[in-house]
């Protein structure tokens, strides 16, 4: 049955199931811990049901993972630094919204559910956002602009001018911290063209997102959780 569905879906519908849900979160912050957590097992019980088997079996390119890891790093660091001088008027705020800034430390109050909660925000964290968006604005939008009836015919790493622009705003249009993320969008496009391998993508952006997550734990940063 799920080979008889349309090739995009297992790179789409995960994506907006997230996002769904991101958005519904946003109605229920002080209930943060339950819905987040809800909102990463559903995620990835879409996306692992989802999921389609590649027919193209390329071993990991551990150099370009190698090289990911440390972009990503750096990258982590370039998002704070870009947002510090970023501006941020109100209306652009009450389009894009602002991150639930949840401080588990006082919010709650019981160490083993704390621990238990910064474990699921680092899997989703590290784990699944990263998967989930190479996958939709990296792997399956840049290819999609180009050809629609079968974005499959399109190699992985193609980057004309018009999907790159359109897939970098919208990245940065579900992003608070709107100019980093154009930056980290632009760099993600340079990393699939250059590596041809949206892995590399992934890892660079889930090196990132660990480095954000333990940034925010230790300087108490929480707008950016």
């Amino acid at each position: 049955m799920l080979r008889r569905l349309p090739p995009w879906v297992p790179y789409v519908v995960p994506f907006v199931v997230y996002l769904a849900l991101t958005a519904v979160e946003a109605h229920y912050k002080g209930h943060y811990p339950l819905f987040y957590s809800a909102k990463i097992v559903i995620a990835a019980i879409v996306a692992i049901v989802l999921r389609s088997p590649s027919t193209e079996r390329r071993s990991l390119p551990w150099a370009w993972m190698a090289v990911a890891v440390v972009i990503g790093v750096v990258l982590n660091f370039a998002w704070f630094a870009i947002d510090r001088f970023t501006p941020h008027p109100h209306w652009l705020t009450q389009i894009m919204g602002t991150r639930a800034a949840f401080n588990p430390n006082t919010q709650i109050a019981d160490p083993t559910w704390r621990v238990a909660f910064l474990a699921i925000r680092f899997s989703g964290l590290v784990l699944l956002i990263p998967y989930l968006e190479e996958r939709f604005y990296r792997d399956f939008l840049l290819r999609y602009i180009v050809d629609q009836d079968d974005f499959r015919r399109v190699p992985v790493g193609t980057t004309q001018l018009i999907p790159v622009v359109f897939s970098t705003i919208l990245f940065a249009s579900t992003h608070p911290e709107w100019l980093s993320a154009i930056v980290f969008g632009l760099a993600m496009c340079a990393l699939v063209r250059f590596s041809k391998d949206v892995r590399v993508c992934m890892a660079a952006h889930a090196a990132t997102n660990l480095a954000l997550g333990v940034t925010v734990l230790m300087t108490g940063n929480w707008q950016y959780w």
